[in-house]
């Protein structure tokens, strides 16, 4: 099925944008739409220069995380421990591989996937000390097909314990 315009031809994926820059009503879209969302569509082209906006905010947030950023490295070589989750460790991975650590150890090991070690480790990396057994609970995947119940042999869900034995 195919939604088409009153002239018969068939509604692109940018029907409504190109409407509203042009200042045209929403046509075709008029009695499918709710009524309140005819509110957005009363915006003026004001809306424009908030794109232009929010991309220049954008750009002073990369300038002020480039500065923070340099700002952390310096305190974080200065540390002689630092820890943290693995999901912080991928949120701050620019700041950690600054650092280049050479010890990295992970607790509850048994519980992370192997790409989430992979981020907490640096070219520098020389020992990774995994705490954890083959008995905890299993890393969690989003995916069955890929999971060791489903028994394809791609068991994302065996932690590198269970492996082992």
């Amino acid at each position: 099925m195919t939604m088409v315009t009153k002239s018969r031809k068939p509604i692109r994926k940018d029907y409504l944008y190109e409407r509203w820059i042009n200042n045209k009503s929403l046509g075709v879209y008029s009695d499918l739409l709710p009524a309140h969302s005819h509110e957005v569509w009363k915006l003026d082209q004001k809306a424009e220069t908030l794109a232009v906006r929010i991309a220049l905010f954008d750009k002073c947030q990369s300038r002020l995380g480039a500065t923070l950023g340099k700002k952390n490295r310096e305190i974080l070589k200065l540390k002689w421990f630092i820890g943290c989750t693995t999901t912080a460790t991928a949120i701050y991975s620019k700041d950690i591989r600054h650092t280049s650590p050479s010890i990295v150890l992970l607790e509850e090991a048994g519980e992370i996937l192997e790409a989430h070690m992979l981020t907490a480790m640096t070219p520098e990396t020389k020992h990774l000390i995994l705490i954890g057994d083959h008995q905890q609970l299993r890393p969690k995947i989003n995916n069955y097909s890929l999971s060791t119940e489903k028994g394809d042999g791609y068991n994302l869900n065996a932690s590198l314990f269970e492996r082992l034995i």
